[in-house]
């Protein structure tokens, strides 16, 4: 974690009065953010997640920025699960039959280009259903195989994504967010308060709560594993 660069925090001037029980010093005029605290979240944040994933559901990854966006797509991409690395889309969560139903329209004019049905527009026509197909692309790539409301939010920098928080608050949905000293750690359900500007330290989170989703999903199929080959018992007479 150290090597990561996951205690480097904000300037003084910029932490917010309850990050402070989470920082452990000063250097150079930057906050120095104490990781015996970020390992102790990253625990409660770890129960949470295998709860949800154990249970079947989703998790929603979300990180916007340009030294996050790499690592989220990935690990979405492993994991198959859904993500968010270009803007929020506002009403995502708090708007989801909306979403789903362009996300369906989406769907519908890939399908009708991968069949060769364009064929039947004009040039004109095909040009402008070509770029409109673009544009959705870099909306919804990452949430297209989202089905239903997801049981998590995992965000990168949550003064980044805001609107996603407040989203997964409004519908109930709990969120642990990596965040730096300059947001407000009872903005989120699990604050993990760590350097969220070091592409290596995100890559460290990252790997990290990959490793922990893929545990759940064992301990998930080895539960329905049991329950299988358990004989159910007769009723006594």
């Amino acid at each position: 974690m150290m090597e990561a660069g996951l205690f480097y925090g904000r300037t003084k001037s910029r932490t917010h009065p309850k990050m402070r029980p989470f920082v452990s010093g000063t250097r150079n005029n930057f906050h120095v953010i104490d990781l015996v605290k970020t390992m102790t979240a990253l625990g409660t944040a770890t129960k949470i997640i295998r709860e949800k994933v154990e249970n079947g559901k989703a998790v929603l990854f979300v990180g916007t920025t340009s030294v996050a966006k790499g690592a989220i797509a990935e690990i979405a991409k492993e994991l198959a699960m859904p993500s968010v690395t270009v803007r929020w889309l506002g009403g995502t969560l708090t708007n989801f039959k909306v979403i789903t139903e362009r996300i369906n329209h989406f769907k519908k004019l890939k399908n009708e280009k991968a069949s060769g049905g364009l064929e039947k527009y004009t040039k004109k026509e095909r040009v402008v259903i070509n770029r409109e197909i673009e544009r959705l692309e870099r909306m919804f790539s990452g949430i297209e195989g989202m089905n239903e409301l997801p049981g998590l939010l995992f965000v990168i920098d949550a003064k980044a994504s805001e609107t996603a928080i407040r989203e997964a608050k409004k519908m109930g949905i709990p969120v642990v967010a990596v965040m730096n000293t300059e947001s407000d750690p009872n903005s989120v359900d699990y604050p993990v308060p760590a350097n969220d500007r070091s592409e290596k330290g995100i890559h460290w989170l990252v790997n990290y709560f990959e490793r922990t989703i893929r545990e759940a999903r064992q301990e998930a199929m080895k539960r329905k594993e049991v329950k299988t080959q358990t004989p159910e018992k007769k009723p006594e007479r």
